[in-house]
């Protein structure tokens, strides 16, 4: 994995012969902002769209910053237009879950927004705990 980015609250790595992008985050996220939280997302989308892998695998066990209802409505209407714009082609998106029970729904509950949001890709997502079982579903 190449590391492409990092601040206090994540990590991006990219390994271009898989096509995948690892986005871990940082204990730090207790203490990030909400404008912090849209920066990071930003940042994540916007190499997204310059790298286009088709899998991504988000890291979140160590996410503890609490994403609230509007903050995933934004989120998800973020992804729509960038879907729309055809800047998004992840095919298989693995989300390891934060130990933070919180944290956690409302990971999950921001998930579940950008499903119900109509769009003209398909992407298969899911969820787990473990690293290595996201590796192996989204390379498998």
């Amino acid at each position: 994995m190449n590391a492409i980015f990092q601040n206090n609250y994540l990590h991006i790595s990219y390994q271009p012969d898989l096509s995948l992008m690892r986005v871990s985050y940082f204990p730090a996220t207790a203490q990030m902002t909400e404008e912090e939280w849209k920066e990071c997302s930003m940042e994540v989308l916007g190499r997204i769209k310059e790298l286009r892998p088709r899998f991504l695998l988000s890291d979140n066990q160590q996410m503890f910053f609490v994403i609230t209802i509007e903050l995933q409505t934004w989120f998800a209407r973020t992804i729509l237009y960038f879907t729309q714009q055809g800047f998004f082609n992840v095919e298989k998106f693995a989300l390891v879950m934060p130990e933070e029970f919180i944290a956690e729904l409302a990971v999950e509950q921001t998930i579940e927004e950008t499903k119900t949001m109509k769009t003209s890709f398909a992407l298969q997502q899911k969820l787990f705990i473990n690293v290595n079982e996201a590796e192996k579903w989204l390379l498998g």
